[in-house]
């Protein structure tokens, strides 16, 4: 009896797109298939063509659904490769998109839900924990250009408390809002540069505590857009803080006098505990309060104006007064800065004196006196607000008697929050100084003379004659 022959299995289930609404079965249905069927079920190795054209799949089928490992090929680049079950999307793969970001850990019904390593196309790295495509919980992104953050994610946003490693070695530990370093913050430099305090939208914003190492400075308060809020002004001398050693730097006993200004000192003298003052702003005058009478005379009349015909006569005759010439302003001293420290004070000694022209509030400074002139701890960098030249300033022996000025120069480096153009240094303050002539040391091998012996000589002198 001949064998008769029979037709391949035929796929007869229906399947119904949602996407699409298209339902295909019978022929038309095993036109997009190829593989293994059993029982005309898709059961095996096979590949699957969807009649939406956008996706294709090779894997693995058991009964008529993607289940175990397989490749789904999309229409636009993208790809996932990886398990599969009950037609969906489960376990470990990898997705890839078409500009070259790719993504390998856990997958629930198609999206990224567990733990993942996420690469985008810009090259950042991000390993952590996902839900439905977000990343959620801890994670650690390894960006292109060296830095590596370490914070915890949510609603995939960097959220809470976070490490920043700059690629260069700089390091942020601190909170983190929406992505970016908001709240309470350090950051510490490889170069020496530190800040500890407030950081709005990853810049130095509120109160907080700064180091910089170009410039020494460091300062205490509240900064703005990354810089400090209040900067000093000026520097002062305050004169109850000066004091000099009398009568001579050999003799350690000698006791230090307060001396008004202008020190009288004499060459080869110590000027001792010099105090110098970096000076904040002067507040400005209280706001009067409401409902008090503060119309009080003041305690200074108001200067009169100058009179338009100065040679013109009174009434009965006499001639008008002159009117009163304003005094040059006092020099006035605002609290000590003590919110800053680092400033570079250099004490230098000049020729002559140094008026301050009250226009514009310079010093006329005359010439500098020769390199060591003036020895001792030139150079000091300040403490809250203050510098105290403490360990004395010599005056050597040979320089001439007459007026000379010490001034203290700000030469503060330019710090980093600043810009050379920006940064202002303090204004120099001044010591004047009466320098006396030291008379020579009487030589010690020559006997002293005797009172009237210096006429004895000249009266034998002219005998000789």
């Amino acid at each position: 009896m001949a064998e008769v022959h029979k037709p391949p299995a035929r796929i007869t289930v229906e399947v119904h797109n949602k996407a699409t609404g298209i339902i295909l079965k019978g022929t038309e249905l095993q036109k997009c298939y190829e593989g293994d069927v059993v029982k005309g079920r898709r059961h095996g190795k096979g590949k699957y063509a969807y009649p939406n054209q956008f996706f294709q799949y090779e894997g693995d089928f058991v009964h008529g659904q993607k289940e175990g490992y397989g490749t789904l090929t999309m229409a636009d680049g993208s790809t996932y490769a990886g398990q599969f079950k009950g037609d969906e999307i489960m376990g470990q793969g990898v997705r890839k998109w078409p500009d070259g970001s790719t993504h390998t850990g856990e997958f629930v019904l198609g999206e990224r839900t567990g733990r993942g390593v996420h690469i985008s196309a810009e090259g950042n790295k991000f390993e952590g924990t996902f839900f439905e495509n977000s990343r959620e919980g801890d994670g650690v992104i390894h960006y292109g250009n060296g830095d590596v953050l370490t914070v915890p994610f949510v609603t995939n946003k960097p959220n809470g408390k976070g490490v920043l490693v700059k690629e260069n070695g700089d390091r942020f530990e601190g909170d983190y809002v929406d992505g970016k370093r908001t709240g309470d913050g350090t950051w510490t430099a490889v170069c020496g540069d530190t800040y500890t305090g407030k950081w709005v939208n990853d810049v130095i914003h509120g109160e907080g505590k700064m180091f910089d190492s170009a410039s020494g400075l460091s300062h205490s308060g509240v900064f703005v857009q990354g810089c400090p809020e209040k900067l000093p002004v000026k520097l002062g001398i305050i004169d109850r803080d000066v004091q000099f050693s009398l009568p001579h730097p050999d003799d350690p006993e000698a006791p230090r006098i307060p001396q008004p200004f202008p020190l009288v000192v004499t060459a080869g003298d110590i000027i001792g505990g010099v105090k110098v003052t970096v000076e904040a702003e002067i507040p400005p005058p209280p706001t009067p309060e409401p409902g008090i009478d503060r119309t009080e005379a003041p305690a200074t009349p108001p200067v009169k104006p100058p009179s338009p015909n100065p040679g013109k006569k009174g009434k009965k005759g006499k001639p008008e007064p002159e009117p009163e010439v304003p005094a040059e302003p006092p020099e006035e001293y605002g609290p000590s800065a003590e919110y800053e420290s680092g400033r570079l004070i250099v004490a230098r000694l000049h020729v002559g004196e140094a008026p301050r022209n009250f226009e514009t509030g310079k010093l006329e400074i005359g010439e500098e006196t020769p390199e060591g002139t003036l020895t001792g701890p030139m150079s000091l960098r300040s403490e809250n607000g203050e510098v105290f030249f403490e360990k004395s300033l010599l005056i050597v022996k040979e320089l001439e008697g007459g007026r000379y000025t010490l001034i203290f120069h700000d030469e503060t480096p330019v710090p980093a929050w600043s810009t050379k153009e920006d940064f202002v240094r303090l204004p120099p303050c001044k010591l004047d100084l009466d320098i006396l002539t030291r008379p020579p040391t009487p030589d010690p091998n020559k006997p002293p003379e005797t009172p009237g012996e210096d006429e004895g000589k000249k009266k034998k002198k002219k005998g000789k004659k």
